[in-house]
């Protein structure tokens, strides 16, 4: 019986737990969103998720790598959300407020995280992230049937990651000049 002692020889057996590394990520997602940034420590998510510390260190090398794994969750289920609204855009410039639209609210979700934090994800992960954007864009303005627009897509995913740090009127701006 895993986790228990081996009857002939009173040996402890390991305790078996599926999924570590998914396991970490959501108690470290639970803790973040219930106490904050802070709270988050290799000690508490080991404690949260019933291993050793040590454990964590074969799934994660800091508690920044398990920031970055909860982040990027969030971003993946955040992108799919994305890519459902632009799947519904009537015209490429529809389909690219969505983006922008929800990249926002990504970042104002996400901001009260990190902000004030030396571990900025947004920034730590910039030329990822702009690759994925570029794929939307891309994807959409194939789909939308102005293919045109494919080979702006890189420059379009940084006008919008731009937007997100610095104004985001500049992203208007910026779709007015395409």
């Amino acid at each position: 019986c895993p986790g228990g002692r081996y009857p002939k020889f009173g040996v402890n057996m390991p305790k078996i737990i599926e999924n570590i590394r998914e396991s970490l990520v959501e108690n470290a997602e639970k803790v973040l969103l219930e106490e904050g940034i802070s709270a988050v420590t290799v000690r508490r998510i080991s404690a949260e998720s019933g291993i050793a510390s040590g454990t964590v260190y074969h799934y994660f090398s800091s508690k920044e790598d398990i920031l970055a794994a909860v982040f990027l969750k969030r971003w993946i289920e955040k992108k799919e959300k994305i890519c459902k609204k632009v799947e519904k855009a009537k015209d490429f410039q529809q389909a690219m407020k969505l983006i922008h639209e929800g990249l926002m609210e990504f970042a104002s979700e996400n901001r009260p995280y990190w902000q004030g934090k030396d571990m900025n994800p947004v920034a730590a992960h910039h030329a990822a992230l702009a690759s994925e954007i570029a794929g939307m864009v891309e994807r959409s303005s194939k789909k939308l049937g102005d293919e045109r627009m494919a080979s702006y897509a890189r420059l379009i995913a940084e006008n919008i990651l731009l937007s997100l740090h610095v104004d985001e009127n500049l992203f208007d701006q910026f779709m007015e000049l395409l």
